[in-house]
């Protein structure tokens, strides 16, 4: 179980972290269309069929949130 010091320092980088610009243009498409793009939602959702890698680490996983992706085909 994580200790809640390590949840709470968690939550803290997380929210110190800049929104993405994907978000930010995500946001701006669903305020003009009232609806999200295929793309958002499977960034969003993930893609069925594919797992999700966790770890201990967050300074690596905060490093890689920030990189942009490689579109997928």
């Amino acid at each position: 179980m994580i200790a809640e010091p390590i949840i709470s320092e968690m939550l803290k980088r997380l929210a110190d972290l800049p929104e993405a610009e994907w978000i930010r243009e995500m946001r701006r498409h669903f305020a003009e269309t009232g609806n999200y793009r295929p793309e958002d939602l499977i960034r969003l959702l993930g893609q069925r069929g594919k797992g999700v890698t966790t770890g201990q680490d967050l300074d690596e996983v905060m490093r890689q949130a920030s990189m942009p992706s490689e579109k997928e085909p």
